[in-house]
């Protein structure tokens, strides 16, 4: 089984040399430069707490588009769940956390899994960094 196009970009393993096309794809998805409103089924103000949250910061680091918006709804919908049982004295099944850790590594919010993104502003460098090869500096 091969893993999906956003999962090999995601991680790094891309390589557009060998799949081109699915690439080329992945690359065209707008990038949002505004955060969206909330869907209205969010449960709680918590939920809707976390949409502006992390929605914000990953419109800052350029890192939310069109395509991730369900995801982060979901997982904005289960944090709320989780922060209400916990606020009512409750803990949440190990099913709960598991989703919500899954999420948190699928959007590059672990250490781990954010080393393994590369944000966009911060990849491409200006000018030809081979324009000095050959030269003597005086």
């Amino acid at each position: 089984m091969t893993r999906p196009t956003n999962i090999k970009a995601l991680s790094g393993t891309l390589r557009p040399d060998r799949d081109a096309a699915k690439a080329e794809a992945l690359e065209n998805i707008p990038i949002l430069d505004t955060l969206p409103p909330a869907p209205d089924w969010l449960p709680n103000a918590h939920a809707l707490k976390e949409w502006d949250s992390i929605g914000r910061t990953l419109l800052n680091f350029k890192l939310l588009t069109v395509a991730d918006l369900p995801a982060l709804g979901q997982m904005c919908a289960l944090h709320g769940k989780i922060v209400q049982l916990y606020a009512a004295g409750e803990s949440p099944n190990a099913s709960m956390i598991s989703s919500l850790m899954a999420f948190y590594v699928g959007f590059g919010m672990t250490p781990m899994s954010r080393s393994k993104i590369k944000v966009a502003a911060l990849e491409k460098p200006s000018g030809n960094k081979f324009a000095k090869n050959g030269t003597r500096d005086k």
